[in-house]
């Protein structure tokens, strides 16, 4: 923390020493709070043309068409980039949302990806 102390727009808030593995001594652990805090975009914010295409799920029960499956997601991803009006958030970026109970309109918020209503 000596490093960034007063060099960075953030407040460390001590939070208490924690054990960790591989480490002989316990160490200090810290919260960073500041203006260096993403703030999330309010919905009205968001771009329409913004969109995340999230990961598809097998319905079946043989594990190999796991597979096939997130071939296909990367293949829409790749296919919908190629549209020049919209903006396709990264492979990378969706997949942690493979197997995930998230609501739709949380992951809309964290990838800060639009959301169609009516009339657009």
């Amino acid at each position: 923390m000596d490093q960034v102390e007063r060099k960075v727009d953030c407040k460390f808030v001590k939070i208490g020493t924690r054990d960790l593995k591989n480490i002989r001594y316990p160490v200090e652990v810290y919260k960073v709070e500041g203006s260096g805090d993403k703030q999330r975009p309010d919905e009205s914010d968001l771009d329409p043309r913004r969109i995340a295409i999230l990961p598809l799920s097998s319905l079946s029960a043989d594990p190999n068409d796991r597979y096939f499956v997130d071939g296909m997601t990367e293949e829409l991803i790749s296919t919908v980039s190629r549209i020049k009006e919209l903006s396709v958030i990264s492979r990378t970026s969706v997949m942690r949302y493979k197997d995930t109970t998230v609501p739709i309109g949380e992951i809309g918020r964290e990838l800060s990806a639009g959301r169609f209503s009516k009339g657009v």
